[in-house]
């Protein structure tokens, strides 16, 4: 279905390739696979010349620290601004906008514990709203629920003032809190822009809107855009954001050096055990596509293999469970082994909050601890690996990245089995280095991972 690139004979051929996803830092989880399932395919004669096994690594750490990042999963400094309360507008000059669309919500995530105070409504929302009552809601997306509302009436406004606020109930909004500002109207509401700056340190606000796909998503920063409806707030603990930024240099020296010892000891690991493939990324969770872009590419330009397999380094794999299922199924091109998910909705919040893929839905993509993939679609992956945009996470990516090409599905809930053992599994993932050891403890007493009688 693809075409071949011609493949030099001096590559080495293997039935399949395996690539464990790691963290740099995971030095124990990885010594834990080489003891336990991964001595199957080192140890023995026949599945040797079979299988290969890489741990999958980026290049670098990210040089910030956790705590002055934009958020935990990427590697981006939280924007410096100078913080404006909304005290401060004694103006409001409104400019206009060369589009026109409906405004659904303002979405934000808290960066420092508040404690909510107040709504406000600004007066240019009321213009755009044929009503005499307009209510403003703040919801928490996680729950999916309203945290506090206020009702407006347009004759709280007078011919100064540039917004109203409600006092609310004091209800404290934590660190890493995900939550939307709703604002009702009839729908020939709509957003104009303004020349108001409001980027606020502690909050990081962001829009979802119905019409501008290409203003879609969150988080984004605003800068010349006024929003219809603001809350108020103060700090919980106003020394936190100072002996943060007090120690910001001392903490951004104790992570180089923390970052120094890890690259000196995995240093060490890939020469001892030349198992470990270095990427060039950024270790950070939000770079994961690349990351399996990345050793796609590497396997379709060094290897001659049939079947490309990815795996997370918290999982038990077996691999002559894995063997028996791709011979039995007589494939060759164009197919896809794992368990899969279908019809998922798309995220706007949290770890994995989706900011680039405007559908409501994803495709169908393969999820737990792993899966396989015929050579054919490595190698088209490789090919196209510069086009392809990297979604928010390598599960959901590849499902979007290849729904184009429609490959055959070969499910089969054996690839993910997490609480409930099964000693036909082909992965069980999600698990600490303990029960690994432990299965393959009985995987080598008896043949089955999951128990061994007592007799």
């Amino acid at each position: 279905i693809f075409p071949w690139r011609p493949w030099r004979e001096e590559r080495t051929s293997y039935k399949l390739v395996l690539g464990i996803l790691s963290a740099r830092d995971h030095f124990k989880e990885r010594q834990v696979i080489r003891e336990t399932w991964m001595k199957l395919v080192t140890q023995s004669s026949s599945l040797k010349n079979k299988v290969l096994v890489k741990f999958v690594l980026g290049e670098k750490d990210c040089e910030i620290p956790p705590a002055y990042r934009a958020d935990i999963y990427s590697c981006q400094k939280v924007p410096s601004s100078n913080s404006l309360a909304i005290e401060s507008l004694t103006q409001c000059n409104f400019g206009k906008y060369e589009k026109v669309f409906k405004l659904v919500a303002i979405d934000f995530v808290v960066k420092h514990t508040v404690v909510l105070t107040g709504l406000s409504l600004f007066k240019e929302t009321v213009k755009w709203c044929d009503k005499q009552s307009i209510r403003v809601e703040l919801r928490d997306l996680a729950k999916n629920e309203v945290v506090t509302f206020s009702e407006f009436q347009k004759s709280d406004f007078d011919s100064n003032s540039c917004f109203v606020t409600q006092d609310v109930e004091n209800y404290i909004l934590p660190k890493g809190f995900y939550g939307t500002i709703v604002v009702y109207c009839p729908d020939s509401m709509q957003k104009q822009a303004g020349d108001i700056h409001l980027i606020i340190n502690v909050i990081k606000y962001g829009y979802n809107d119905e019409d501008a796909s290409d203003m879609l998503g969150f988080p984004v920063e605003l800068y010349d855009h006024i929003i219809p409806a603001l809350f108020q707030f103060y700090l919980q603990d106003g020394n936190s954001i100072k002996a943060l930024k007090a120690e910001k240099k001392k903490q951004f020296d104790v992570w180089k050096e923390k970052n120094r010892k890890i690259d000196i000891k995995l240093k060490k690991e890939v020469s001892l055990h030349k198992d470990v493939l270095l990427v060039p990324n950024t270790d950070v969770y939000r770079n994961l596509p690349l990351k399996l872009l990345a050793f796609f590419k590497w396997t379709a330009e060094n290897i001659h293999c049939e079947f490309i397999g990815k795996i997370d380094d918290d999982s038990f794999v077996d691999i002559n469970n894995i063997l028996q299922v791709i011979k039995r199924s007589g494939v060759k091109e164009n197919s896809w082994f794992g368990s899969f998910r279908a019809d998922i909705p798309v995220a706007r919040w949290g770890k994995w909050a989706e900011l680039s893929y405007t559908a409501n839905i994803y495709p169908a993509f393969a999820y737990g601890g792993g899966y396989v993939i015929t050579s054919d679609i490595a190698l088209w992956l490789e090919r196209n690996a510069k086009m392809l945009h990297s979604y928010q996470g390598e599960d959901v990516s590849m499902g979007i990245w290849l729904a184009a090409l429609k490959p055959k599905l070969l499910p089969d809930k054996m690839w993910f089995v997490n609480a409930d053992c099964n000693q036909y599994m082909l992965v069980s993932s999600q698990l600490n280095s303990t029960a690994i050891t432990w299965m393959w403890g009985n995987k080598e007493k008896c043949g089955n991972p999951c128990q061994c009688d007592v007799t």
